[in-house]
């Protein structure tokens, strides 16, 4: 347990909130383990900040990937809006000359019938 929390558990005995003599030598042997593993609060403190800067740096590169994937979600929005405009470009296109061919089919068979006439 950090000094925080070994401190707040003598606050609430002493305050007459307490918690029961069990709870306080409970704390007192956590305190003694992480004494025991060699660790000092400081040491404890410093761990804990290197954990949150790994954290802060893990949810950096998130927010890092999630605005590459969004940069990529529009760059791929806008090329399917451009092959869909050259798409109906196409069909525009396909349309006037499909009119283009009619035209002269039937200029091509008003030729003939004149023709025709014609050779008569």
């Amino acid at each position: 347990m950090t000094r925080m929390h070994s401190g707040f558990m003598a606050l609430l005995l002493a305050s007459g909130l307490g918690l029961g003599s069990t709870a306080y030598a409970q704390d007192d042997t956590q305190n003694t383990g992480a004494q025991a593993a060699g660790r000092t609060d400081r040491q404890n403190d410093r761990q804990d900040l290197r954990h949150d800067r790994q954290d802060l740096r893990g949810d950096r590169q998130d927010r890092r990937q999630d605005r590459r994937d969004l940069r990529q979600d529009r760059h791929d929005r806008l090329q399917d809006r451009q092959e869909v405009r050259h798409d109906r470009q196409d069909i525009r296109q396909d349309g006037r000359e499909i009119h283009g061919d009619r035209r002269d089919v039937r200029r091509d068979s008003r030729d003939i019938r004149k023709d025709k006439r014609d050779i008569r």
